[in-house]
């Protein structure tokens, strides 16, 4: 997808009160929310954005009169397969401390554990699919099967009763009649015993 286009699926602000997770949430709604150009380059060059200070970053975005309470932010891509599904992001906003290097490594470890159960959840749900796809194929065959045996036993049946029709024909007749084929074989005979 094109890294511009975003769709905001989960948010989690644990910290922030239920009125401010409210009003980021109706202003996604009303598509208010722009993709961060940080985000953007993480989808596209498909890495790890770290910025320590978003307070002296001139790509970071700013409202009038609003000041900038998060320190530092990390935004790491997580992929499933070849495709990035999302961004994982974490920021310091509510801590003293600033974001080091363990607290990236925590976000790109979480990020590619995701990344590898969604993989896995793919895997199964396809696998699911093929043996859901080869079940009714398996039960599509015994359908066929059952109807060729149906069929079968219609012609076995026809055959008995031609050969039923055809022994009493041939017991009516008052002399002996014998039946050979090529080969010399007796295929059918009167129960009459030639005198």
């Amino acid at each position: 997808t094109d890294a511009g286009c975003f769709s905001i699926r989960g948010v989690s602000m644990p910290h922030d009160t239920p009125e401010l997770v409210q009003k980021f949430l109706d202003r996604a709604g009303r598509g208010e929310v722009r993709a961060l150009p940080h985000a953007v380059d993480c989808i596209r060059e498909r890495r790890t954005i770290f910025v320590a200070d978003l307070a002296n970053d001139p790509r970071w975005s700013r409202e009038a009169g609003h000041p900038v309470r998060t320190k530092s932010i990390v935004m790491t891509p997580l992929t499933a397969g070849d495709e990035v599904i999302a961004i994982i992001s974490g920021n310091m906003q509510h801590h003293e401390r600033k974001m080091d290097e363990q607290d990236i490594e925590r976000i790109e470890t979480f990020a590619n554990m995701v990344g590898l159960a969604v993989e896995n959840i793919r895997a199964h749900k396809s696998l699911e699919e093929k043996v859901v796809d080869r079940t009714r194929s398996l039960l599509n065959s015994k359908v066929e099967l059952e109807n060729k045996n149906a069929k079968l036993d219609e012609l076995l049946s026809k055959i008995r009763r031609s050969s039923e029709e055809l022994q009493a024909i041939l017991d009516t007749s008052l002399g002996s009649i014998v039946m050979v084929n090529r080969d010399g074989v007796i295929t059918a005979r009167n129960n009459k015993r030639s005198e």
